[in-house]
């Protein structure tokens, strides 16, 4: 650290060096309160209040163009430009600090027509400054404080080498210098700003120091500054997020798509084959009864039973293909409910008899019509009701049909109660996604895709209703359907069963 020894006095509130020879000075001040003190006591006369004043007031203005200012390189020479304007400085530069070295990204020098960085400027090439307490800027990184010097020449703390032989090449004749960290809201240093060469406002050709006033307006400045510039990057910071975001999104929509039309596909080409195994087992079945051939039944009927499973699991992936390539359509069609319900107890009973469960229909005498697509709330019905029995044993599974009205809209409730096995807490909420079973065990003792609750639940959302569950562990579960009485289809395809 520089061995910088200079007595200093108060003076008009300012803390500053008598003869302002040393620079080194106060750290950043509160410019408002300052200028307060300074009426407060007298200390200030009207012309310079006033000048102050206004100096505050185009401060305000400086702060609110650059939080509006979204291109870094325009907001970094905004804040070199406001800075010299303020202070009448022939020179600034501008560091942000980065990988713990300053690095270039503002020069601009009046006298010398140098213009370099920001968005108007040529290129930097100048190589990073290095942190090291001889270097001035680097200083006022490291400590975080401003040094304001009258005359580099005859100011010994800091090495000039470097503005020396900048002079000696140009010319140039570096006196006064005000250097300034850029500290954020968080009080850490972002950078520095350097200022040269201070003008008098009556002679523009005659270099002065910089004085405490506009050495205090410079750091509001800075404050400002560094806080939009902070703002600044967190700003891109998010947008590159952002981006890489949808970038990512998209190819996952892409990788869906391409997954949704590869099942589609498959599953359509499986079925052809397996329509036609199906077919010659029941053929051939039909075939053995007639010519009493009883050994060969028992092996058809497994090959037939197989069979059907195959193709409702091929039929499992094809709608979920449809439902992600948003082309499952909808066949809406006025239809009794109490034929629906009989339809699926008729399929459901040996469900329920294979594990000695006792089926019950709690069903109104005229439980009315519904408008929907007759298949898929048939389906709902089978892939609950199924499920319902799959997972309980001599026990009773429940259908419950019911009406209400909410909001001058009639729905249709079917609730599905079982006395089975219960759902554990932590797994109901992973319930609903596609290939989900509640463990593995049930993978291997109950089989299954992990589709069915999926499917169902996205026909329903899709036709305007929804299913929920309630289930306790080791005493049952509770899987309700909830959908309107005419139902509104939710952005899919709407066709009516007159069109099939």
């Amino acid at each position: 650290m520089p061995d910088i020894q200079h007595p200093s006095i108060q003076a008009e509130g300012w803390i500053i060096d008598p003869s302002l020879v040393n620079g080194l000075t106060k750290p950043k001040n509160r410019l408002g309160s300052e200028l307060a003190e300074f009426i407060q006591k007298g200390g200030m006369d009207s012309k310079r209040s006033f000048n102050l004043m206004g100096h505050i007031q185009r401060l305000s203005n400086i702060g609110r163009a650059l939080s509006g200012e979204r291109n870094l390189g325009a907001l970094l020479e905004t804040i070199v430009n406001e800075a010299r304007n303020l202070t009448l400085a022939d020179g600034g530069t501008l560091y942000i600090l980065d990988d713990n070295s300053l690095h270039f990204k503002i020069v601009q020098n009046e006298s010398l027509n140098i213009n370099m960085g920001g968005v108007t400027g040529a290129e930097i090439t100048f190589p990073p400054v290095e942190i090291k307490e001889s270097n001035v800027s680097a200083y006022v990184a490291i400590k975080n404080i401003s040094v304001n010097i009258p005359d580099v020449y005859n100011y010994k703390p800091f090495d000039f080498t470097g503005p020396k032989k900048f002079d000696a090449k140009t010319g140039y004749r570096t006196k006064s210098m005000l250097v300034v960290p850029l500290t954020n809201h968080e009080d850490k240093v972002i950078g520095v700003l350097q200022l040269l060469n201070a003008r008098d406002v009556n002679d523009p050709k005659k270099v002065i120091p910089f004085s405490p006033d506009f050495e205090s307006l410079v750091e509001s400045l800075a404050s400002q500054a560094a806080v939009a510039v902070s703002n600044n990057s967190l700003i891109n910071e998010l947008k590159t997020a952002h981006q890489t975001l949808i970038g990512a999104r998209d190819r996952a929509e892409d990788a869906n798509r391409a997954k949704s039309n590869f099942l589609a596909n498959m599953s359509h080409e499986l079925r052809t084959p397996m329509n036609a195994i199906i077919g010659y087992s029941e053929m051939l079945l039909e075939d053995a009864e007639e010519e009493g051939l009883d050994e060969f039944q028992s092996d058809l009927d497994k090959i037939r039973s197989s069979g059907k499973h195959l193709l409702g699991l091929i039929n499992e992936i094809l709608d979920l293909s449809k439902i992600e390539a948003g082309k499952m359509e909808f066949f809406l069609e006025t239809f009794e409910v109490d034929n629906l319900i009989e339809e699926v107890k008729a399929t459901i009973h040996p469900l329920a008899e294979k594990k000695s469960n006792k089926l019950v229909i709690d069903c109104p005498d005229n439980p009315g019509t519904m408008e929907a697509d007759e298949t898929r709330v048939r389906q709902m019905l089978h892939n609950l009701l199924s499920n319902a029995c799959k997972f309980t044993e001599n026990g009773t599974v429940t259908l419950k049909i019911s009406r209400e009205i909410r909001k001058g809209v009639n729905w249709i409730i079917f609730d599905i109660i079982d006395t089975g096995m219960g759902i554990p807490k932590e797994s109901i909420k992973n319930l609903f996604h596609e290939f989900s079973q509640v463990d593995n065990s049930s993978t291997r003792k109950f089989g299954g895709t992990g589709l069915g609750l999926a499917i169902s639940r996205r026909f329903c959302l899709l036709m305007g209703g929804d299913i929920t569950v309630k289930s306790v562990e080791g005493k049952g579960s509770v899987f309700t359907i909830e959908m309107p009485e005419k139902v509104v289809l939710v952005s899919t395809r709407r066709r009516r069963a007159s069109d099939r």
